[in-house]
């Protein structure tokens, strides 16, 4: 079972790797802006837009999803004769959009389309990717032990002077990872150790976490999110 989780903790990891070289990919198809007329907002939209300051300001702690619905629910109640206006704005700023995008080259029009069905599953699978790693901290899953490398970054940081704390967090890290690779193993030694010790810790951690997962009937869940960020992570690629 212990193995079985640390699956499903890489394949989370793994997706968010794939997730960022799909990034890079949907960059390397975006075209020119010049060439795409900008898409018209909706009257809703751009009434949420206008009304999401006003909301925040006077509900600081409530979550901008919250905020949406409260903003959609005032939109509702705005009279038809007030949305008029709006709705002839959009209706000649869309057909105008329309216009432009119909006299876009072929080559151009499908790029966009690429570029947009590429985004989307990025967002899924960055959503699916999230949920479930928010849902495995909801249940008290144990972290990933850290490497040797990273204990040595972390006790070196209590170490940098006033000039390399100075430094751009980058070379900071660059400055690291070089130094870590000229150590010798007999320097690395008790990171080493340290390492193995986090790891046989966590472990053990594992083992009775999975089982307190099991007993209150929640692995199922854990399972079915993992099958669904898999299938999303396929489907992405």
């Amino acid at each position: 079972m212990c193995m079985m989780m640390m699956m499903m903790s890489s394949s989370v990891v793994r997706l968010q790797g794939e997730v960022r070289g799909l990034v890079a990919g949907v960059r390397g198809l975006t075209v020119a802006t010049s060439q795409v007329p900008k898409k018209p907002n909706t009257p809703w939209l751009n009434f949420y837009m206008v009304n999401l300051p006003k909301y925040k300001k006077f509900h600081p702690e409530v979550k901008t999803g919250q905020l949406m619905k409260l903003i959609s629910e005032e939109w509702k109640g705005v009279p038809e004769a007030t949305k008029a206006p709006m709705v002839a704005i959009y209706e000649k700023e869309k057909a105008k959009y329309q216009q432009e995008m119909d006299r876009l080259p072929m080559d151009v029009v499908e790029n966009i389309k690429e570029q947009r069905s590429a985004t989307r599953a990025i967002k899924t699978s960055k959503s699916a990717s999230s949920e479930l790693k928010q849902k495995l901290e909801e249940f008290g899953k144990p972290k990933r032990s850290m490497s040797s490398y990273m204990l040595y970054t972390a006790e070196r940081r209590l170490s940098l002077t006033p000039w390399e704390k100075g430094m751009k967090p980058t070379e900071v890290v660059k400055m690291m990872a070089e130094e870590w690779k000229g150590m010798s193993e007999v320097k690395k030694a008790p990171f080493v150790k340290k390492q193995d010790q986090l790891r046989e810790e966590n472990r053990k951690a594992m083992e009775l976490w999975e089982a307190k997962m099991e007993r209150e009937g929640k692995m199922e869940g854990i399972r079915a999110a993992v099958s669904r960020v898999n299938i999303l992570k396929r489907n992405a690629l």
